[in-house]
């Protein structure tokens, strides 16, 4: 490629490029003078909280001098003064770097803008932030969400008068927000305040004291710390008896335990007669047979099995008819203790026994 070919390439590349570009500022433009026209017109109208903002946008999108002393005429009559007198201030660098031509074409707003600036000054409060001195290192403040770096940190800086949100985070902490509000030509000087992070608690090696020492000493086991329960006693200190429905159950038994017996009673002695009958067939004198002696131990048997059904019978007829007797009076004599009854059988030997009821009335 030549170097001719080459130079016509890149002025072809370049007017692409611009090409390219037109629209974009183009609609910038567009987008800026139309906001210009908004902004204007609601300062005319006296709202500058809608004015002022609608005037920055269009300063950004097409930064012209007229649009920047335009936002700064706003802010100084909606009582920004700090901001004003900041815009008013950029105006005038941009008016110094300007043409003489173009100085003509301002029209002596360069002039209004530096009387506007000297009686702004005085009406400029001057708000001083610190810290308090247990602050870590690191600690970030904010003023209305913008960070101010350490040295505007203890330095006396231009606010605009009204309320101002002031945050500040140690490192490793939750933010601590705060609001504070200023007037026209106040100085001030706050300590912020901080929030430091939690502390970490530290393990105790000690064993514990207090309750939390007798909670822990609980035993566990409930077998040990569950009290035995004792038999229910009434106002006399007896212990209560079962109620009469039962003692007329038990009399029934009885009753019935006595009937078995006497029953039991009268099969072994008819049986130990029979076995007697044998006995006088098969002994002579002092001499007996073999079947004979059979006849004699198992005639001593039933005579014993007789005599304890006959036991058995007569002291469970004679326990039902008490119990019965006592139950049906009444729970009174019951319940103090005062009448009692049971049977009793002891044997005295291998083949002799006694039947009894014991009790008290």
């Amino acid at each position: 490629m030549s170097c001719r070919t080459g130079r016509a390439f890149a002025a072809a590349l370049g007017l692409v490029c611009l090409v390219g570009a037109t629209p974009l500022l183009a609609q910038d433009s567009a987008t800026a003078a139309a906001l210009f026209d908004k902004g204007l017109s609601e300062m005319q109208a006296g709202r500058f909280d809608a004015a002022c903002p609608a005037l920055a946008e269009s300063y950004r999108l097409d930064p012209q001098p007229g649009a920047l002393f335009t936002l700064a005429e706003c802010l100084a009559k909606g009582g920004k003064v700090a901001s004003a007198s900041a815009r008013y201030d950029e105006y005038l660098e941009l008016y110094a770097r300007m043409t003489v031509a173009q100085q003509v074409g301002q029209r002596g707003r360069d002039k209004i803008a530096n009387q506007q600036k000297q009686a702004l000054q005085p009406r400029i409060p001057l708000l001083t932030l610190t810290l308090p001195k247990d602050a870590p290192a690191g600690t970030r403040v904010k003023r209305d969400g913008i960070l101010l770096n350490e040295p505007a940190i203890g330095t006396p800086l231009p606010v605009d008068p009204g309320e101002h949100v002031i945050a500040t985070t140690v490192p490793g902490g939750p933010e601590h927000v705060q609001k504070l509000t200023i007037a026209e030509a106040e100085k001030r000087e706050v300590t912020l305040e901080i929030e430091l992070p939690p502390a970490t608690p530290v393990a105790s090696t000690e064993p514990p004291t207090g309750p939390a020492a007798s909670a822990a000493a609980v035993p566990t086991s409930t077998a040990s710390a569950t009290p035995a329960v004792a038999p229910p006693h009434d106002t006399h200190g007896a212990s209560v008896q079962p109620s009469s429905g039962a003692g007329r159950t038990w009399g029934w038994v009885s009753l019935g335990v006595g009937v078995a017996g006497l029953a039991v009673g009268s099969v072994g002695g008819v049986l130990a007669l029979q076995k007697k009958s044998d006995v006088d067939d098969e002994c002579k004198d002092t001499a007996c047979s073999r079947d004979g002696m059979s006849a004699v131990n198992s005639g001593r048997d039933m005579a014993l099995a007789s005599t304890i059904g006959f036991g058995v019978g007569a002291v469970g007829l004679v326990t039902g008819i008490v119990l019965l007797a006592t139950s049906g009076s009444g729970s009174k004599e019951s319940k103090s203790g005062k009448a009692g009854w049971h049977p009793v059988a002891t044997t005295t030997g291998t083949r002799d026994a006694m039947i009894g009821v014991r009790g008290t009335w």
